[in-house]
């Protein structure tokens, strides 16, 4: 029995050994499997993650023009209001000049007036000066001085007249 037994065991033995050599088999192949499948996924999530990193620096290149573009807007915006504002200044310092010189003619011509209007009332004064003078003398002349100081310069006038 002893042959048979280690027969059956070794029969025994063998059949554990091919049960368990199937389940490592088996334990390879669906890991393996899941092995392939993790790399899938990686590869997928890698490939979107590149994919997502290009639309990314796709989405800063159009957004780097647009704030290059804007830029050059302002930049235009400021050159033309600085332009625009040293044309406002220049037209107003010419209009300042022009009304600064019409207000010095305008001053040199009341300057004028002004000393035409002194030289007349001289002219005007020394000329009543002249005829109070004539008059003083004419009523010295008559007497009647007193009179003319009195009543005033108009009754010896008036007596010259008639």
């Amino acid at each position: 029995m002893c042959a048979l037994q280690r027969g059956h065991t070794l029969s025994h033995f063998s059949f554990a050994s091919v049960c368990a050599q199937d389940k490592i088999n088996a334990f390879w192949e669906i890991t393996k499997k899941d092995l392939d499948d993790k790399k899938a996924e990686l590869r997928n999530k890698d490939r979107e993650m590149e994919e997502m990193e290009e639309r990314h620096q796709v989405e800063i290149k159009v957004y780097k023009q647009k704030v290059k573009h804007l830029l050059y807007e302002h930049q235009n915006n400021i050159t033309t209001l600085k332009a625009d504002g040293e044309l406002a200044l220049k037209l107003q310092q010419d209009e300042f000049r022009k009304r600064e010189a019409e207000l010095a003619r305008d001053k040199r011509d009341l300057k004028m007036k002004l000393k035409e209007q002194v030289r007349k009332l001289v002219v005007l004064d020394l000329h009543g000066s002249l005829q109070t003078a004539l008059q003083l003398s004419l009523c010295l002349g008559r007497g009647t001085c007193l009179e003319f100081v009195n009543h005033g310069y108009s009754k010896c006038g008036s007596d010259l007249s008639s």
